[in-house]
């Protein structure tokens, strides 16, 4: 009897985990005309590119800001063409810039660091409203960067990017989505402890 309740805990125990956390973390709504596209790079990139390629040539944005990269994608809305550049020159403030000297390995938040450099991107291009798009566990931290960072001056919205089926590269395992779900709250409170120590 008390090997059947240790069994039951251990394979309880991560269901609900899974299923309280992961609809937690997967924030999402509904895209809307932008000035910007705002992709997040990391695990499953090409899944992630895809997404925000797709939101920019349907016309949600003419900007697809990398921030990671440095780099802006601009859609010319008469002729439809995209050209590529990077982007130099960014305002940061002292803290923000000491984040960025000390490497992303070292670095408080590597998606903090991303968000700030999106932050100052959109600054100097002017630019006033983003689609974040980023994998679907991500966007919770994300949205909580952002309403820090970026607070009521800029209107936004977050988009999954979401294999188009489990054939493609980067759909994951129970246990991966266990695994993934952890680390994701991990970084969270690591984000609430850093905002607020």
């Amino acid at each position: 009897m008390k090997k059947r309740g240790i069994i039951l805990c251990v394979v309880a125990v991560p269901a609900i985990f899974y299923f309280l956390f992961s609809s937690y973390l997967k924030y999402a709504n509904e895209p809307f005309k932008a000035d910007a596209i705002v992709l997040f790079v990391g695990y499953n990139n090409e899944v992630r590119n895809g997404e925000a390629i797709r939101l920019l040539r349907q016309g949600y944005a003419n900007y697809l800001l990398i921030p990671a990269w440095h780099e802006v994608l601009h859609k010319d809305g008469a002729k439809g063409l995209v050209k590529q550049y990077h982007v130099s020159g960014l305002e940061l403030g002292r803290l923000e810039r000491y984040w960025l000297s000390i490497g992303p390995l070292q670095a408080p938040e590597n998606t903090h660091i991303e968000m700030i450099i999106a932050k100052a991107m959109m600054k100097k291009l002017g630019l006033k409203s983003a689609i974040f798009v980023s994998s679907p566990y991500h966007l919770r931290r994300i949205k909580m960067i952002a309403e820090a960072e970026l607070g009521n001056k800029v209107k936004m919205a977050f988009v999954p990017a979401v294999p188009d089926s489990c054939s493609q590269k980067g759909c994951s395992s129970f246990k991966d989505d266990i695994r993934w779900l952890g680390t994701e709250m991990v970084k969270i409170l690591w984000f609430w402890v850093y905002q607020h120590v």
